[in-house]
This record gives structure tokens, sequence and C-alpha cells, in this order.
């Protein structure tokens, strides 16, 4: 959660984003990761440039990550 905050005097509203993730060890030498980032596809502003230019944080995304150590 982020609450409404100001940029160059303009209101930013505020926003609420879930994130999640999981890891698997498969052996000693392997695991996997899965990771969802803003799981409601929340639309939010991370911050502005002049009143009419909004910088939009990260839409829904999920990423499987695998660790392998020689």
């Amino acid at each position: 959660y982020v609450g409404e905050r100001y940029d160059a005097s303009i209101p930013l509203p505020s926003y609420f984003v879930v994130d999640a993730s999981a890891r698997f060890r498969a052996t000693d030498k392997l695991a996997l990761t899965l990771k969802a980032d803003n799981l409601q596809d929340e639309v939010y502003a991370t911050a502005n440039y002049y009143s009419d230019t909004w910088f939009l944080g990260k839409p829904r995304t999920v990423s499987l990550a695998v660790d392998y150590r020689f």
C-alpha cells in the first residue's frame, strides 16, 4: 500500500499492489521460483512529470526462475 502523495504539487492517488512468490527446491542443486507481481492488475502511478504525464507501475507479471548450483 502506498498512500496519497504529492509530486511537484500534483496529488498522486494511493494504490495497493499484491505480489506473491513460491520456491520449490527439486534437488540440492536445482530450485524453481515462481513469482507474480500485481496480481490484481491494478493501474497505478508511481510518479508524474508535469500534470498530464504519469509514470505507470508494472502491470500483472508472472516469471519463473531456475537456479542451479555447480
